[in-house]
């Protein structure tokens, strides 16, 4: 998951370079997806159902 959120922010600022994006595009995407990330890696260990990779 998080290889997608650091793609996702590669890809904001270079739609930004290419002035695909606004500027205040870029300055509201990017920290919304930085802390995605921090969610993600906060709740990855919180799921019972799939611990040890077992799936029922």
């Amino acid at each position: 998951m998080v290889p997608l959120f650091i793609t996702l922010i590669g890809a904001v600022f270079l739609l930004q370079a290419f002035d695909a994006v606004s500027a205040s595009f870029t300055a509201w995407a990017w920290p919304l997806l930085v802390t995605l990330i921090g969610l993600t890696k906060l709740m990855g260990g919180n799921c019972k159902c799939c611990a040890n990779g077992a799936k029922k």
